[in-house]
């Protein structure tokens, strides 16, 4: 009976659209709820739910294979408010709604800890949402239940429960069984070095005991025992490269980025077996890659250049396939607020593509337009070094470049700009200019990074999108700093009704085989 709930049109799922292109949401800093980012966006999306409860479960299923850890805990417990609830429609009908909240209870089982831990942050969260909710928090029981499953699974796996351990996560699996009331296992309690009222609860041994081993010693331990690499690092005597190399086959390659300082102060970054099984590592990194520039400021020049490598190939990856880029900059009046985004975005957006020099192309646009040269790296202070003391002045032609971009076969134009065009119809210029040159192709897309300025308008907009061209807005925010910079610009690029279709193509998470027998 899917007739018998609500649901929108893809017009109407467009909405949400914009929080999948707005990157790292930064819903929580330093370990802390930003209830007043958060709150705008639980509400987004229960009410969502609530009008489009089937859209509302694929699109669990789809977040949960991104990166992007705040929509992963935001859309999980906003379907978990489903009214997909599987009960009758009305008292005593035989017909039953579907039940689409499970797909959240089975989204749980694939979280890391944390993502636990927040899930239980927003079940005390104290909100409302017009219509729906009132102010209160709001527990759906069944989630709390998913949680205490989650719980008992890993307790059976008693090697997930020591690896969560071994992790540093303890403390945080601890606050996990606080919040469900659930009662740790004997066996769990001493993985977890957890004392428990009117029992005395004998610990598991230390993973550690490195007194009297020589370094090759210490790093078979490490292989041997697969110690934690964050646990590990405080109770070595000394870090030598055998040890480092240990350390290095047991970590992520967000820790490796992060313990950067430690192994260069140890000085085993000089050895080569050592530094290469570290760029291996950072390859494989995503969220800690872009936070190269706050790690590496005192990182000396050689570790920083494998890091901006790094981040450099997984954006690459995440990106391929887009072809070339044309980046349209806006210097017309009063908008110096776009040269300054170009200056950070513009190395981004060419990382993003493969084989810059020959891919990416770039030019400034007023009622006159200039090529810039193409930068002989492709890192923030080379494109600095080009757009220094360029003063932005005159009318504002968006047409200008459009015809360059045509000659270099762009299959993306990318405006950074605030939109707006007052020299002629754009429009009828850009229809024109295909009725001229029928060889020319259009832009696949146009990609515009919506800046403040003067005269915020959607004219450019609506002159691409006239002539069939689609468009994706992103805000500026979305390439500083992210660790989203690849995927947010795929998702913006592949344009919002093929990523609406996307989403209603990803199959229904299901439960585990398991689920029932706990």
């Amino acid at each position: 009976m899917e007739s018998n709930l609500p649901y929108l049109s893809n017009k109407e799922r467009l909405n949400v659209y914009q929080l999948l292109t707005d990157g790292c949401h930064h819903l929580w800093s330093k370990g802390k709820i930003q209830a007043g980012k958060l709150t705008p966006i639980l509400q987004q999306l229960i009410t969502l739910a609530h009008k489009d409860p089937y859209f509302s479960a694929h699109l669990v299923s789809y977040v949960i294979a991104l990166d992007n850890n705040d929509l992963k805990v935001a859309t999980v417990y906003a379907n978990a408010l489903s009214p997909a609830d599987g009960l009758p429609f009305s008292p005593g009908s035989k017909y039953k709604k579907p039940n689409l909240r499970y797909v959240s209870d089975a989204a749980v089982q694939l979280l890391p800890p944390p993502l636990i831990e927040r899930i239980l942050e927003l079940i005390r969260l104290k909100f409302g949402v017009k219509d729906i909710l009132n102010e209160a928090s709001h527990n759906p029981k069944h989630l709390s239940n998913a949680i205490f499953k989650y719980i008992r699974y890993r307790e059976i796996n008693t090697q997930m429960m020591r690896g969560i351990k071994k992790a540093g996560l303890g403390n945080i699996m601890k606050n996990i069984y606080r919040s469900v009331h659930a009662v740790p296992t004997d066996q769990s309690a001493a993985i977890l070095r957890w004392q428990q009222k009117g029992k005395k609860i004998k610990f598991e041994d230390s993973a550690f005991g490195f007194e009297g081993l020589s370094d090759l010693e210490i790093a078979e331990k490490i292989r041997r025992d697969k110690l934690s690499v964050l646990s590990t690092i405080g109770a070595l005597p000394k870090i030598s490269p055998p040890v480092a190399v240990a350390l290095l086959e047991q970590a992520t390659g967000n820790q490796a980025v992060i313990l950067r300082k430690v192994f260069e102060d140890a000085g085993v970054l000089q050895d080569p077996e050592v530094k290469k099984l570290y760029q291996e590592k950072i390859l494989t990194a995503k969220t800690a890659l872009d936070r190269v520039e706050n790690i590496s400021k005192e990182a000396s020049e050689a570790v920083k250049q494998v890091l901006k490598e790094a981040r450099s190939e997984k954006r690459k990856e995440s990106t391929a396939g887009l072809g070339k880029i044309f980046v349209h900059l806006d210097t017309s009046g009063s908008m110096e607020n776009a040269i300054e985004v170009a200056k950070k975005a513009g190395a981004i957006l060419a990382e993003a593509v493969n084989n810059p020099k020959d891919n990416f192309r770039w030019g400034t646009f007023s009622d006159r337009h200039e090529l810039l040269p193409i930068p002989s790296e492709f890192v923030e202070d080379a494109f600095k070094a080009i757009l220094f003391g360029r003063q932005c002045d005159g009318g504002t032609d968006a047409y200008q470049l459009y015809p360059t971009a045509r000659e270099s076969e762009a299959d993306i134009d990318v405006f950074i700009s605030d939109g707006a065009h007052n020299t002629g119809e754009l429009e009828a210029k850009i229809k024109k200019y295909h009725e001229q040159n029928p060889d020319k192709p259009k832009p696949k897309v146009m990609l515009w990074v919506k800046v403040s300025g003067m005269e915020n308008a959607d004219t450019i907009k609506e002159a691409y999108e006239s002539n069939g061209i689609p468009v994706a807005v992103i805000e500026p925010k979305a390439l500083t700093s992210s660790a989203l910079v690849g995927q947010t610009i795929r998702q913006a690029i592949m344009g919002p009704m093929q990523i609406i279709s996307e989403i209603m193509d990803t199959e229904l998470l299901h439960l585990p085989d398991w689920y029932a027998t706990i």
